[in-house]
């Protein structure tokens, strides 16, 4: 029997179970730091339930919440894996890490590269696009192509950017903003085209 535990039992938590299930995971069970949500009592506790290797995704949506949540997992050799939807869509040459989420009608084009604890959230990433770890991509996110995309980045509903630009580290990307020209880290954009706010 093929089992999935799911760190954060919210919205985006019973979509990924709902995948989960679409993908053979017959036993699926939820860890929440909310105890009420979850079906143990503690990190401890999951650990003791845990066995080498255990199939884990984290389904919270808190970049670095997700950073620290994967970094205690790997300690504990747990084995992050993809859940991709059946209905994505992925050319060829892609180069995709673990630990990914890539929601219902994400589209990705040939020759991308996909780090390690994405969201991609019904997302379109252009050919040769990149993106590093621990990134969420909202509801109609897009990368054009030859775009780069550092870690633990957030780009809100129907955010974007352009094709060859380039944005690092810890920014937030708000809804409808397009991003025009590179950025480095630790960013509030905003606008269309995209400014610091």
């Amino acid at each position: 029997m093929k089992t999935l535990v799911i760190f954060g039992n919210s919205g985006l938590g019973s979509e990924v179970k709902r995948t989960a299930q679409l993908l053979g995971y017959e036993n699926v069970k939820f860890f929440d730091d909310d105890e009420t949500r979850s079906e143990f009592c503690s990190f401890s506790e999951f650990l003791e339930y845990a066995k080498p290797k255990q199939h884990v995704i984290v389904a919270i949506a808190s970049v670095a919440a997700r950073n620290e949540v994967y970094t205690r997992l790997q300690v504990a050799g747990c084995c992050p894996v993809n859940i991709i939807h059946p209905a994505v869509e992925i050319h060829g040459s892609t180069i995709l890490g673990h630990g990914n989420y890539i929601a219902f009608g994400s589209l990705i084009s040939n020759n991308t590269i996909i780090g390690n604890y994405n969201i991609i959230n019904s997302a379109v990433l252009g050919h040769h696009a990149k993106i590093g770890n621990c990134n969420i991509l909202g509801p109609f996110a897009f990368l054009g192509g030859n775009s780069k995309v550092g870690d633990m980045n957030r780009f809100d509903l129907r955010s974007s950017i352009l094709q060859d630009k380039k944005i690092e580290n810890e920014n937030q990307v708000l809804p409808l903003t397009v991003i025009c020209k590179n950025y480095k880290s630790n960013n509030k954009l905003i606008g269309f085209p995209s400014k610091k706010i």
